[in-house]
């Protein structure tokens, strides 16, 4: 497929962060470097595969750059193509910063041109030398509203309070929007009348049955379901694509429809059981990035908030401090957070959430926990409850696309295994019911995939983890043996334990009828084929929820249950109301879209 570069002055200016200062243009200084004109094709691996450019040269200068085929994360890789390839002419080098949130095609893109560039008798080392100089400028913006995070919930956030009439700043500290939820289905629960506003609340309330670890906060769930035709109605008016299936007790759930793009990255994906599904989250974040623009929102990249501006107990603003932009200070009367989770913030994790210290997370990069921090250097507080989302069972937990799926990508004639050989679940149960059987307080939330001969070819990529274990993975464990006893002894299993639930695995198949488990009869294959094979599978999370708290109206509140004037959050950020124990799918996303709707309503109202 090819993709012509091409950069609009609005979208430079959006990612410089200008419209605050300007400064007199300078041409770039002309490379010395020879090349032989004409175009040359080079090629480097991506996130998701080869990445193929065209580059063009002149004898002096590299004078375009085209990507002609990649299958790159949809709504992530076209910040790369909208921006880099243009740096990379403008100053004639490869030494320009990589899109933050989307390094990996970023590295791609940097690497096939230093490729090309080579074959054109060029010197791509020195082009990595030559360094591109900072633009850092200070600014000032005045608006009624900030909203800090380019999610979903920030999205809606901004949208919601600019169609209030206020005027709206929404900043995003990496190079592209739409946080985690570009590579989520685009599915929630929702109500898109006030009939089904009841429905929507019980159906919730059944599926998060375990009230052991939490309990939800019914009246902040009855706000977010009240609010859900308001919704559903700002969706549609967006020009988001969408369908809504009714249940037959009249709870709705939201489908939005997936792009080309989505579909062609899923078309990608091998998995064993199941068919990788194409993921509507993508469609819906462009759709309404470009409403918030009509809507007059300004949008700036790279700008982290560093800071709230508080005057006498009051949330007035927020300032941005980067050493390659400068301070740039946001004076508002209401600041909005949605920096979602903190998954990618170790420390922490470890110190707010420690069960799900160390473990892999699917979540974007830019999900540190900054809207926390933030809120809690206003007197805000964190949530009692702080957990991980589980996601789906993955031999690779850096194997991102397949963690973005609903299905796990073991075979399902497999048997999965707690860490001490027990089996407690069924294998094609669904990721969402399955994971709360595999929690551990005290370790990684992982499990063991068993099988012999006949299943293990249909295990994906078997090989490529066996050798990886071979030669001393620290991450990657799979093994071989001629027998359950020496496969025991390899998971570090009792071989008892492991041979009598294999034994009753067998009994069970022999039957057709997994009475222990429920598995369908299709996937009942004995294990009794040797060699056998176990493989050691990561909960790869969607990331960290509980953050801190606020009110049914979006606002954060303090110690004392009172409202920090001018400072409102929603989404994952303030999300431990909402669940009772784990992600029961179809909710985190109901969170974003109706929270982060009702903080910029309420903000944009202070």
């Amino acid at each position: 497929m090819k993709k012509t570069v091409c950069l609009t002055l609005s979208l430079l200016m959006l990612l410089s962060g200008s419209g605050c200062t300007t400064k007199e243009e300078t041409k770039p200084e002309q490379s010395l470097e020879q090349y032989t004109p004409g175009t040359v094709t080079a090629s480097a691996q991506g996130m998701d595969g080869a990445v193929v450019v065209n580059v063009t040269f002149s004898e002096n200068e590299i004078t375009d750059i085209q990507i002609m085929e990649e299958n790159e994360t949809a709504g992530i890789c076209e910040w790369v193509y909208d921006t880099l390839p243009a740096q990379i002419i403008e100053h004639q080098s490869l030494a320009v910063d990589t899109v933050s949130g989307a390094t990996v095609t970023s590295n791609a893109v940097l690497n096939a041109v230093a490729e090309a560039v080579d074959q054109a008798g060029g010197s791509a080392s020195q082009l990595h030398q030559k360094e591109v100089e900072a633009d850092a400028a200070d600014g000032e913006y005045e608006s009624d509203v900030v909203v800090v995070g380019a999610g979903l919930s920030g999205l809606m956030a901004a949208l919601e309070a600019a169609s209030s009439g206020a005027k709206v700043t929404l900043i995003e500290k990496t190079g592209v929007i739409g946080g985690t939820s570009i590579t989520a289905s685009g599915i929630f629960a929702c109500a898109e009348t006030k009939e089904n506003i009841l429905p929507m609340f019980t159906t919730w309330m059944e599926k998060n049955v375990n009230s052991t670890r939490n309990q939800v906060d019914e009246a902040m769930l009855q706000a977010l379901c009240e609010a859900s035709p308001e919704v559903v109605a700002l969706m549609k008016d967006s020009g988001v694509d969408f369908e809504i299936k009714t249940s037959q007790t009249g709870s709705q759930t939201f489908f939005s429809t997936a792009s080309e793009a989505s579909l062609r990255n899923a078309s990608a994906i091998a998995m064993a059981s199941a068919e990788a599904t194409g993921k509507g989250g993508e469609n819906t974040i462009k759709v309404l990035t470009e409403a918030c623009r009509k809507a007059g929102v300004e949008i700036l990249l790279n700008t982290p908030a560093t800071e709230l501006i508080m005057e006498n107990g009051e949330v007035t603003g927020v300032i941005s401090k980067t050493e390659k932009s400068g301070n740039q200070t946001f004076h508002a009367s209401a600041v909005v957070l949605t920096t979602g989770d903190y998954a990618k913030n170790a420390e922490l994790t470890a110190k707010i959430n420690p069960r799900a210290a160390g473990e892999y997370s699917a979540t974007a990069v830019g999900n540190t926990g900054d809207g926390i921090t933030l809120a809690l250097s206003a007197g805000g507080v964190l949530d009692e409850f702080q957990e991980s989302m589980s996601g789906v069972f993955n031999a690779n937990p850096f194997d991102m696309p397949t963690i973005g799926q609903k299905a796990n990508s073991y075979p399902f004639e497999s048997i999965v295994l707690t860490m001490d050989g027990k089996r407690v679940f069924r294998e094609d149960g669904g990721s969402h019911q399955q994971m709360v059987h595999y929690i551990r307080d005290d370790a990684l939330d992982t499990a063991w995939c068993v099988m012999d001969q006949a299943i293990a070819d249909r295990f994906v990529r078997l090989d490529e983890y066996l050798q990886a274990t071979a030669e001393g993975s620290p991450v990657l464990r799979a093994y071989q043996a001629t027998t359950i006893e020496d496969l025991a002894k390899l998971m570090e299993v009792d071989s008892a334990v492991l041979q009598e639930t294999v034994s009753r695995y067998n009994t069970l198949c022999e039957q057709k009828n997994d009475e222990d488990c429920g598995k369908a009869v299709d996937y009942l294959s004995p294990i009794d084929e040797g060699p056998y094979y176990a493989v050691l599978l990561y909960d790869g999370t969607r990331g960290n929820y509980g953050g801190i708290v606020t009110s049914p109206m979006g606002e954060v509140v303090n110690a004392e249950g009172q409202a920090i004037a001018g400072l409102y959050a929603g989404g994952i950020v303030s999300s431990g109301a909402f669940f009772a124990d784990y992600y029961p799918g179809g909710e985190a996303l109901a969170v974003a879209s109706h929270m982060g709707f009702f903080a910029g309503k309420n903000a944009a109202m202070y």
